[in-house]
């Protein structure tokens, strides 16, 4: 879980700020405290790391955003039209054309046609200078305090070989609880929301004793009830159906609630990893306005493997 700020005054809006533990890094602030996602500029990738320290740090001072480049007059002056070449003049038919031997030196040159204008051309190359200058700015800004990542990729990557998986996750779900080698748990929209009104998503490796040897089918039923007899006690079966998860064979059943309003929908992944272990991908939407997309789901779900 996050430091608290609370206790800070005008804090700094959600951003990329430099690392109060290492300045040649970045840090995510969310707005309220530091969380454990880095980018490391020199690698212009993202990574995980946490301190227990990071939770007493104080906010970021807030960016002072760089002044505007000038604008530079780019007004092209039209040149002057070229001097019209005169026309040769024509030879008398009566004299002979003289025509120099090989070798003879090249009698001298008339009046030569001036080169076509130069300026569009320097202008073009100046105003594309310009504007590349202009832009290495704005970069810059938004890397030390701006909104917008240093990177390209706005999921955050998270790997547990211990439990063997590995998976990618929306950088606006907030990690409630992970424990190596077993596995994680996010929280999707507000946090500040009583725990009986969150949505979350979990990602558990069960233990492998002797479950290898389990049909997925039986494996499913046996989690399927597991899940039940503790959590579900007024869910009905809403759907089972054939999935893929961590490139393997997988089912997915969903279960909902009519008693609540709004229903409370549990779906649930299940199947294994590379090493045999159970694998289950747990969905639960109790606040359908704030639920995960479609989208965001189904990346997320592609994201997970296994080694």
């Amino acid at each position: 879980m996050h430091g608290e700020a609370t206790n800070h005054v005008n804090l700094v809006g959600p951003g990329w700020h430099p690392d109060p533990l290492d300045p040649s890094r970045l840090r995510w602030w969310d707005g309220t405290s530091w969380v454990a996602r880095i980018a490391k500029l020199e690698a212009g990738s993202d990574a995980i790391s946490w301190h227990a320290a990071i939770a007493d740090l104080a906010p970021p001072e807030p960016q002072i955003a760089a002044p505007p480049v000038p604008l530079i007059d780019l007004t092209i002056q039209t040149p002057p039209a070229p001097m019209p070449t005169p026309a040769p003049a024509e030879l008398p038919t009566s004299t002979p054309v003289e025509v120099a031997p090989v070798g003879a030196p090249a009698a001298a040159e008339g009046p030569r046609r001036p080169h076509p204008p130069r300026n569009r051309r320097a202008w073009a190359v100046l105003g594309v200078a310009v504007l590349m200058i202009a832009a290495g700015a704005g970069v810059g800004t938004a890397m030390l305090g701006g909104d917008a990542r240093p990177i390209v990729d706005d999921r955050i990557a998270y790997r547990d070989d211990d439990a063997d998986f590995a998976l990618k996750y929306p950088e606006e779900w907030h990690v409630d609880k992970r424990v190596p080698g077993e596995g994680i748990n996010f929280i999707v929209g507000s946090t500040s929301v009583p725990a009986d009104e969150q949505n979350t998503v979990s990602v558990v490796a069960g233990t492998s004793d002797g479950q290898a040897a389990i049909r997925l089918e039986d494996l499913v039923v046996s989690t399927s009830a597991d899940l039940i007899a503790r959590h579900l006690v007024n869910f009905r079966l809403a759907s089972a159906t054939e999935a893929r998860l961590a490139g393997a064979p997988a089912f997915r059943i969903e279960f909902v609630d009519s008693t609540t309003k709004p229903e409370v929908r549990v779906v649930q992944y299940t199947g294994r990893t590379a090493g045999g272990r159970p694998l289950l991908v747990g969905i639960t939407v109790r606040e359908p306005r704030t639920q995960v997309s479609d989208e965001e789901l189904t990346m997320f779900l592609a994201s997970i493997t296994s080694s």
